[in-house]
């Protein structure tokens, strides 16, 4: 009878670790959600300056300075308006291409998205003095 216990006992702990870690998993893509990148901007500007994700994906920033901060696409892709301290702005990137942006409170603030399609090739669109140029191959 003590055996039997002993034996259920270890099944049931097996059974808390297997729930503990599939709690753990899920806690963890919750976060970080899936297909999810994550830009800081600071007093340094945006961190990472650079980033490259797949077409469908969603970059969230997140305004870790104590100052008022934008997120503006050089194209108007995107514009997150003012973003006080702790505030976020998400977009989701439904094209493949090269997304500059910055930030209308810093010129000095910018940064670079880039989308992969899914066959994991981009278009990089150009803007010049509010004209966009996407090339004929696009």
């Amino acid at each position: 009878m003590m055996e039997e216990e002993n034996d259920t006992m270890g099944e049931e702990e097996m059974i808390e670790d297997m729930m503990e870690e599939e709690n753990d998993t899920m806690d963890d893509e919750e976060m970080m959600g899936d297909g999810e990148t994550m830009i800081t901007i600071d007093g340094d500007g945006f961190a990472p300056a650079e980033t490259e994700i797949s077409v469908g994906e969603t970059v969230t920033w997140t305004n870790e300075d104590n100052t008022i901060h934008s997120v503006v696409a050089d194209d108007g892709t995107f514009d997150s308006g003012e973003l006080d301290e702790g505030e976020e702005f998400s977009y989701t990137f439904d094209e493949a291409g090269t997304y500059q942006y910055g930030s209308d409170e810093d010129p000095f603030f910018d940064g670079t998205v880039t989308v992969a399609s899914e066959e994991g090739t981009t278009t990089t669109s150009t803007v010049t003095n509010g004209n966009i140029t996407v090339p004929a191959d696009a």
